[in-house]
């Protein structure tokens, strides 16, 4: 490698620039060690792991590493937001899932034959930003000193560059085959372009008054319009659970074990913050509430507030007016740290004495009224406080690699000739679970909403027994016995949506009759004037936008453009009653094409490369055998 630099370097004033200290620790702070090379199935029993990929393994220190990485970026890009927003970001399953897929595209890279020579990497070394000043290389001697004393992380760094020249090739591979044809760019300019000048009203629910429908009108109106309802089709089919807390329950961990975990993590883990209890109502708001919206949404929440400081109890009023589902327990909240709230709600929280009552305190989620009910300091846990939840956590760990070794082992047996699935599940002392017509969407039993169960069950075949599937309960392997056709749901699954359907068609039908009574759609100004409702007007609705009012209704909004000037669309029900829409004009949306045509190309390429690349990756991956351990990614992601 640094005899390709010679060469390349020898004409060249060699530069010695004076890298400050933060330079070298964000370069060893970010550079990683990638996949450390593959390992046999006799190493992989008597080494740690994080993912395994037929034979060769992933290992715990270059998870860690990505994972350290990763966060390092996210901590960056969010600043101070970082750790509220952590746990949303899970970082383990990022970084596990980024190193099985480079491990899959470099095996991939090197059946196809790619290579990177010597020189690209030393070319990519040197137009390397970091080790640039003034866009110049700073030279082979100042590159040598930042790995001085560190070999293994110089090899790593130089592998790493390697690695990312071999999968850009293969990327741009695959994505050499992306084309964009002119009806394709026609279609996205034109949906990127198109506008419509309408004018429109809306009639509010409040007008539009619509008692609860009784459940005959709602057994009729499902028997009209069961069509609406469909299912897709239904799977049977069997499953069984390698339960964590099972397994937990009959391991045991040594004393000196959990006194050790205590001792590493007695000053975080397991140092409690102050958290206090609260109870709140909340009258709820949309980030893109009208100004009419937010005035009416903060006087509810003001009456709230007068009634409970008259003397009214807090909980009594909390059930009558709280839109949030904290509602039937009174608006209580239960005990909560600082950062578990949002800001704005925190702030109010702990600006209170215990029994007060807050002002209004408008958050991104609308209006609250907050009465704080108690206060508990935050302490360092003692042994004793802290040891149900070492032992739990350290069990669980230990529990998950045998969960994990047990599914996959009993799938093995079924994969297997003549394997059996009820045989199978008495051997390993398991009880089968059997589900009937189990659509998208729906609950496993026992085990709730289960997505990535739900996908192994719809990817296999009559009769076929999936991989062992990793759940936050264990690990489970699922057996598809028969499928039914695509018919309407059953009533009972759908009976909220065709009460709220029926509402709507009541308001709609209502709406209707007033419009029709106050001169009809010939003319929306005559007609919203005699019904005493704005008529309101945009003269560039873009396809996509939103009209005041009609806000969160995309089929609406669709039907619009559908429209021709002068059409007019309603009445259609609408988030808050029913709307009157009319185009008045639509321009030309190829207006300005020629001009535009090469960005509209390099955007819509770029996009189409990049999902051409994911299905490849996708494929890809599902012809590998892929294990996680979960109980190591879990352990990051809790972190």
């Amino acid at each position: 490698m640094l005899n390709v630099f010679r060469e390349n370097l020898r004409h060249l004033k060699w530069i010695l620039v004076a890298v400050v200290l933060s330079f070298i620790l964000t370069i060893f702070a970010v550079w990683g060690g990638g996949i450390g090379g593959g390992r046999s199935a006799a190493d992989r029993d008597r080494e740690s792991w994080a993912a395994r990929i037929g034979d060769q393994i992933i290992g715990v220190q270059a998870f860690q590493q990505e994972a350290r990485n990763m966060e390092y970026t996210y901590r960056q890009i969010l600043g101070s937001q970082f750790e509220q927003q952590r746990p949303f970001l899970r970082l383990g399953q990022a970084a596990v899932n980024r190193l099985v897929d480079r491990e899959i595209l470099t095996r991939e890279a090197a059946d196809a034959g790619l290579k990177v020579s010597e020189q690209e990497v030393a070319e990519a070394i040197m137009k390397n930003p970091s080790f640039q000043q003034n866009g110049v290389f700073i030279g082979r001697e100042r590159y040598e000193q930042l790995f001085r004393g560190n070999e293994a992380r110089f090899e790593d760094f130089e592998r790493q560059i390697r690695q990312d020249l071999l999968l850009d090739k293969l990327r741009s591979v695959v994505e050499d085959s992306a084309m964009v044809s002119e009806a394709e760019l026609r279609e996205a300019y034109t949906r990127q372009n198109e506008k419509a000048s309408v004018q429109y009203f809306v009639l509010s629910s409040a007008r539009l008054p619509a008692g609860p429908p009784t459940e005959a009108a709602i057994e009729q109106y499902y028997r009209q319009h069961a069509a609406d309802y469909p299912s897709g089709e239904g799977r049977s089919g069997r499953f069984v659970l390698f339960d964590l807390n099972d397994l937990a329950s009959k391991i045991d961990v040594p004393e000196a074990e959990i006194r050790s975990q205590y001792a590493q993590g007695q000053k975080t883990q397991y140092t409690l913050p102050e958290r206090r209890r609260a109870s709140h109502i909340l009258i709820k708001l949309k980030s893109d509430a009208t100004p009419d919206q937010v005035k009416s949404a903060e006087d509810k929440a003001r009456k709230a507030l007068a009634r409970v400081r008259s003397g009214e109890d807090f909980a009594k009023v909390a059930r009558e007016v709280s839109e949030d589902s904290s509602a039937s327990a009174g608006g209580d909240l239960n005990y909560f740290a600082r950062e578990q709230m949002v800001r704005e709600f925190s702030d109010a929280a702990w600006s209170l004495k215990v029994g007060q009552i807050s002002d209004v305190v408008r958050s991104p989620f609308g209006f609250h009224v907050i009465r704080l009910t108690d206060m508990q300091p935050g302490h360092e846990m003692s042994l004793a406080e802290a040891r149900p939840q070492i032992l739990a956590s350290l069990r669980r760990e230990r529990a998950a690699p045998e969960a994990q070794r047990g599914a996959q082992e009993f799938a093995a047996r079924l994969r297997a000739a003549g394997g059996d699935f009820a045989k199978a599940a008495a051997a390993a002392g398991l009880p089968v679970r059997d589900f009937r017509d189990f659509h998208r969407g729906d609950e496993f039993p026992s085990l709730g909403r289960q997505p990535a169960l739900e996908a192994q069950l719809f990817s296999l075949k009559p009769g076929a027994a999936g991989e062992a599937v990793p759940l936050s309960m264990g690990v489970a392997v699922v057996q598809f016995l028969s499928a039914t056709p695509g018919a309407p749901l059953p009533l009972a699954k759908v009976k909220e949506r065709v009460r709220t359907d029926l509402v709507k068609q009541g308001r709609v039908g209502g709406a209707a009759r007033m419009i029709a009574a106050a001169g009809g759609a010939s003319d929306l100004a005559s007609t919203a004037k005699r019904l005493k409702v704005e008529l309101k007007s945009e003269p560039a609705l873009a396809r996509g936008g939103a009209l005041p009012g009609l806000e969160g209704d995309p089929e609406a909004m669709s039907r619009i453009f559908a429209l021709k000037p002068g059409e007019t669309l309603g009445p259609v029900a609408v988030s808050d009653g029913v709307a009157m829409v009319r185009i008045v004009a639509r321009p030309d949306p190829l207006d300005g094409f020629e001009a535009q045509k090469e960005t509209v190309r390099s955007n819509l390429l770029a996009a189409k490369k990049d999902r051409l690349f994911r299905a490849y990756l996708q494929r890809l991956r599902s012809a590998h055998r892929v294990e996680i351990n979960t109980a190591l990614v879990e352990q990051v992601d809790r972190a």
